[in-house]
């Protein structure tokens, strides 16, 4: 009969698919690693190539999944915010929109109080802008070098799996 304890409680057990096992017969860890799929420690097991497909899977599901939202939010940072709001005098997609000879007028048109407003107005939304966009990009970089232990794990227990590293 085999007692299954947790890694914590294990001074001498034995790892058997990546559980610690003690054995009542008091197996020493050199006729443990005698037995089949019988490890003294989960190093054991990876030397040995003896890795779960799944593991790696998951590996690399968590790697893309961190990778996507890594891009994802890239790529909400780099995207325009082109929604002012308005006729704005001083948003570019919005004067872009007029003719040049349009856009002067309007600007000699308009009174010193309606043109500053107008400017804060640009100034309070460009800061919205980049405070957005500077979280999204923060995250992004989280994500990233969250991933990048994940994804370094994952090809060292590919090439383990398939026998790259155990060639010497």
């Amino acid at each position: 009969q085999t007692n299954i304890e947790s890694d914590h409680d294990r001074p001498d057990g034995l790892w058997i698919s990546g559980f610690a096992l003690r054995s009542p017969c008091g197996l020493t860890s050199a006729e443990a690693a005698e037995i089949e799929h019988c490890y003294t420690t989960p190093w054991d097991a990876i030397a040995k190539g003896d890795i779960k497909f799944w593991y790696l899977v998951l590996l690399y599901v968590i790697v893309l999944v961190l990778i996507g939202i890594s891009l994802f939010l890239v790529y909400r940072a780099s995207h325009p915010q082109l929604t002012a709001g308005g006729k704005s005098l001083v948003f570019f997609y919005e004067i872009a929109s007029r003719t040049e000879a349009n856009f002067i007028k309007e600007i000699r048109d308009c009174d010193r109080s309606a043109y500053v407003d107008d400017v804060l107005g640009q100034v309070w939304k460009v800061s919205e802008v980049l405070k957005a966009k500077y979280t999204s990009l923060k995250w992004a970089f989280i994500a990233t070098i969250v991933a990048v232990p994940f994804w370094f794990v994952s090809l060292l227990l590919a090439a383990v799996k398939h026998g790259e590293l155990l060639a010497k």
